[in-house]
């Protein structure tokens, strides 16, 4: 099976039955999942044009359910509709040929916003061109279903934008009071995004606010928007065939859903390596999931760690899990550490529900950090001669390259790169003797004069000591 087609919907049935006829000649399979807020009316009009009807218990925010409704589709590619939406009949007609692609695991689908009338839509920022990944390879490797607004799934891999248009009908269908509440009660769930130099809900919601430019719908898609919105009455079937999901059953497929219990185990799996203050190491650590959620690897439990000392508390790094981890399985996670200033230090790791709480099922270790042997390097100007003068450090000591063009820097080295200025914490300043002898006298006697304040020593890459009178006399 190619190609299903997934729909969610509250109604009006006959206008959403006539929408999803028009996908029936290219779909192999629709999949229609209906708002418990519905009447049975609703599904009875739908069956006639779905293969699979569905059944589930709202609950904010709108797109809970959709990574449950993914998982009900058997097709290699899934396409994403809204029930206020219609497809165009240059999508229609691509269909088959998209699903057949074996070099993209997605495609983005641009949105045309019908305003103010059924023949234009909004043709100027945000609402053109408005990519949507809505045409999915049907493989959860490749998925992530978010709990964020706006953002219900990410897909990775490479993928294909089209000119290939959705119409959405929010704004010709709602009136501006419903749209209002609408920006309202979204902005509440997720505040403070912006597009356009404007909150996104208001831009994208309330085209009135701003009189943009519009477009003229294509004649041929008018003719399918003109059968949508003025829907023949179609006759019900006599028994649709519903299979009702309950609130738990959509939870183990949203990675937004609550966790009940706290309860894991965490083993490291080898000893914590030699530590020296912000230089990043790892650690292996076995994560064993004891409660009876899923964490899902796109999720917001994560390995983290914490640095205590005495009273003293220090935040550290997290790491996402690798994979979904179900309740009675393991995984190993490598986790980053950075640790703070030279001492000894308690480090604790545990999973952290990010935003909420700590598991408070720590690993400790007690761990000696050293001192970082920040060594800082003067750029030659060239990309062999940082290389040999990087070859004359110890192995163990950490470079940090200044220049005055660090983003240049940055495109030739690896490494850390810093102004001239990022000289704290240096243990000594490398100066290719070269620079000396070119004469950069001003540069290069502000350099020192820094490293004197301080008391950071001068060398060459041969280790013979400089001060600013030697480099001076080189220079004159």
């Amino acid at each position: 099976m190619k190609l299903s087609v997934s729909c969610m919907t509250r109604g009006p049935a006959d206008r959403v039955a006539a929408m999803l006829a028009l996908l029936r000649g290219v779909a192999d399979e629709i999949v229609v999942a209906v708002d418990d807020r519905a009447g049975e009316e609703v599904e009875a009009a739908l069956a006639p044009v779905a293969d699979r009807l569905l059944r589930y218990p709202y609950e904010e925010p709108v797109d809970r359910p959709l990574a449950w409704i993914h998982a009900q589709c058997t097709g290699e590619w899934v396409l994403t509709v809204d029930d206020d939406e219609v497809p165009s009949r240059a999508l229609l007609e691509a269909l088959p040929t998209l699903a057949e692609a074996r070099d993209v695991t997605h495609y983005w689908l641009p949105r045309r916003w019908l305003y103010p009338t059924a023949d234009r839509y909004l043709d100027a920022r945000p609402w053109r061109p408005d990519y949507q990944p809505r045409l999915l390879l049907n493989d959860p490797r490749l998925l992530s279903f978010t709990p964020e607004a706006h953002v219900p799934v990410k897909a990775i891999g490479p993928s294909r934008y089209l000119d290939a248009p959705l119409y959405h009908l929010d704004t010709l269908l709602n009136p501006l009071e419903a749209r209002e509440a609408k920006v309202k009660r979204y902005e509440r769930l997720h505040p403070g995004k912006r597009v356009a130099g404007r909150p996104l809900n208001e831009a994208f919601y309330l085209p009135e606010r701003r009189d943009p430019p519009t477009r003229a719908v294509p004649a041929e898609d008018g003719a399918l928007l003109a059968a949508v919105l003025a829907p023949e009455p179609r006759a019900p079937a006599a028994a649709a065939t519903v299979r009702v999901a309950t609130r738990e059953e959509i939870d183990r497929y949203w990675s937004g859903g609550p966790l009940r219990a706290y309860e894991a185990r965490l083993t490291l799996l080898e000893d914590v390596p030699p530590l020296r203050a912000g230089v990043l190491e790892s650690v292996d650590v076995r994560v064993e999931n004891l409660g009876g959620e899923v964490w899902r690897w796109d999720g917001d439990v994560r390995l983290g760690s914490r640095w205590t000392q005495g009273d003293r508390r220090v935040d550290g790094e997290h790491r996402g899990l690798p994979v979904d981890v179900a309740p009675g399985a393991a995984e190993i996670v490598p986790l980053p550490l950075v640790p703070p200033e030279p001492g000894r230090w308690t480090l604790e790791v545990d999973l952290v529900h990010e935003h909420v709480r700590w598991f408070d099922r720590p690993v400790r270790a007690e761990v000696a950090v050293e001192a970082s042997r920040l060594v800082a390097v003067l750029d030659p100007g060239s990309e062999d001669g940082l290389a040999a003068l990087l070859a004359t450090l110890d192995p163990e000591e950490e470079p940090v390259v200044l220049s005055e063009q660090p983003d240049a820097v940055a495109r030739r080295y690896a490494g850390r790169v810093a102004l001239p200025s990022g000289l704290a914490g240096a243990e000594r300043l490398v100066v290719p003797e070269q620079l000396v002898r070119e004469g950069r006298r001003r540069p290069l006697l502000e350099l020192v004069r820094a490293a004197q304040k301080l008391g950071i020593p001068i060398e060459t890459p041969a280790g013979s000591p400089l001060g600013r009178r030697a480099i001076v006399r080189r220079q004159t």
